[in-house]
């Protein structure tokens, strides 16, 4: 059997959502407020959940992303990961990642963010791969569309399955901060709710 640790991403690995932090890195303050004027309405039908989870940030990325060329948004990611990730990590997360990885674990991040800015940053530090949503390339340029489902609550677990499709093969601990990782939590065997604070509490019986 082999042991597997997997990793939300945003608010358990890091201490703050990415996607409006990497808008604002890439774009300044000016651009993210635009940003964010252009999509009040985008965000108020999601607030009010009259829009999911996927298509309100598939709109979102849109804005700040179409037509923009692979190799530049690969190079903003590269840079982001490099100069900001750093910045917003959780210490004690770190202090977990370190401990599966000292006892030989293979290690995942699974996020709904995209992969591109986080990849770079897991590769360097570690991680096996990243498990998160795919943005649509075509044509050297980024089309503003997602090409997988957006990697989120139910769909984290789609996603594991086929990474793990025979499951008995693998004892699997994960951790998450948020009602949206449960899922996730609920599939492995030791699933545990992690926060900035750091309390790590066992969201369910550790398997036996």
């Amino acid at each position: 059997m082999k042991n597997v640790a997997l990793f939300d991403f945003d608010g358990t690995i890091t201490e703050k959502d990415t996607l409006f932090d990497f808008i604002r890195f890439t774009h300044g303050n000016i651009g993210f407020i635009r940003c964010l004027l252009f999509n009040i309405w985008n965000l108020a039908l999601y607030a009010l959940k009259l829009r999911t989870n996927e298509r309100a940030k598939e709109k979102l990325l849109a804005t700040i992303l179409t037509g923009n060329r692979t190799n530049l948004f690969k190079e903003q990611c590269k840079l982001y990961c490099k100069e900001r990730i750093p910045q917003i990590l959780n210490k004690k997360a770190v202090a977990i990642i370190q401990k599966h990885k000292s006892n030989g674990e293979e290690l995942y991040i699974v996020s709904a963010s995209p992969e591109d800015w986080i990849t770079p940053w897991a590769l360097a530090n570690g991680f096996t791969g990243v498990i998160a949503t795919q943005l649509e390339k075509k044509n050297g340029a980024l089309t503003g569309k997602f090409s997988s489902r957006n990697c989120y609550g139910n769909e984290k677990v789609n996603r594991l399955k086929k990474q793990f499709p025979i499951r008995e093969d693998y004892y699997i601990y994960a951790y998450g901060d948020s009602n949206s990782d449960k899922p996730m939590l609920e599939y492995a065997n030791e699933g545990n709710f992690i926060k900035n604070a750091i309390a790590v509490t066992p969201a369910i019986p550790p398997a036996r």
